[in-house]
């Protein structure tokens, strides 16, 4: 025997296994193809249009949006609170700021 030749068995079951790894090794590399293309063409533009609308939005602060029955659930019993907010009017000009 010159070469190193193998019998029959062993190139059937070489050949199983190598055929079996290529293709766990090509799904692999098609399901990581498969994720960048939703990635860039899914998700970006959607976190693209997000930003291209929420961009133009005022901030809004946390005590813009709590709701009425939360404000009344944390307040303590037997303290005051006071729920107006300040304004004060330009002497120059007649413009109505707020505070708070």
């Amino acid at each position: 025997m010159k070469g190193g030749r193998h019998g029959c068995l062993y190139t059937i079951l070489f050949g199983t296994f190598y055929w079996g790894w290529l293709m766990i090794k090509w799904l692999f590399k098609y399901l990581f193809f498969a994720c960048v293309f939703v990635c860039l063409l899914i998700i970006v533009p959607v976190i693209w249009l997000i930003r291209a609308i929420t961009k133009n939005r005022p901030a809004v602060r946390a005590s813009d949006w709590k709701p009425e029955w939360l404000v009344t659930f944390m307040r303590r019993a037997g303290k005051t609170y006071t729920d107006h907010k300040g304004m004060w009017v330009c002497q120059a000009c007649g413009w109505v700021g707020k505070t708070g």
